[in-house]
């Protein structure tokens, strides 16, 4: 080899095509390539401790995450529940409910800065005991209202349900 110790690399590729190389090395240089190899030793497990970081804290992400679906899913599943429940409560009511006596066109429009804040007027003279025909008075309120849009403006037509009220 040379008088210059070869960088551990260099060595490396050297002995991988003989590996007699080492044996003709001075004993210098044998340690200065022995300072190398535990240098880069050194850098490899502070790398390895430093993956094992990285991985443990995606362990612990994944973990969080894993556990977080769960609470998730179980939330979902509890949330269905009260819904179904809450159907077939909304179904059973219906179902023992009257049907209307009638129908009536009532308009709406709203009333100060809260737009759901609002008292409906009955604008029809007419209680319709079918609620198609509400239907068409409603229509036809709406054709007016859109006629007299300057007045009218902001004024919704919605149906009103007449039933008779249990003590």
């Amino acid at each position: 080899m040379t008088d210059v110790t070869p960088l551990l690399e260099e060595f490396r590729r050297v002995y991988e095509a003989d590996s007699n190389a080492w044996w003709r090395l001075e004993s210098g240089h044998h340690m200065n390539l022995f300072d190398a190899a535990l240098d880069a030793l050194d850098a490899a497990r502070a790398r390895i401790a430093e993956l094992e970081g990285e991985r443990d804290e995606i362990r612990a992400d994944a973990g969080r995450a894993h556990g977080n679906a769960g609470a998730l899913h179980a939330r979902v599943m509890e949330l269905r529940a009260q819904v179904t429940a809450r159907d077939a409560r909304v179904a059973e009511l219906e179902a023992a409910q009257r049907p209307p006596l009638g129908y009536v066109v009532l308009s709406k429009r709203a009333e100060g800065p809260d737009p759901t804040g609002f008292r409906p007027r009955v604008v029809s003279p007419s209680i319709w005991k079918e609620r198609e025909r509400a239907e068409e008075d409603r229509a036809e309120w709406r054709e007016f209202a859109a006629a007299n849009l300057k007045q009218l403006d902001g004024v919704e037509y919605i149906l009103g349900e007449i039933r008779e009220v249990q003590p």
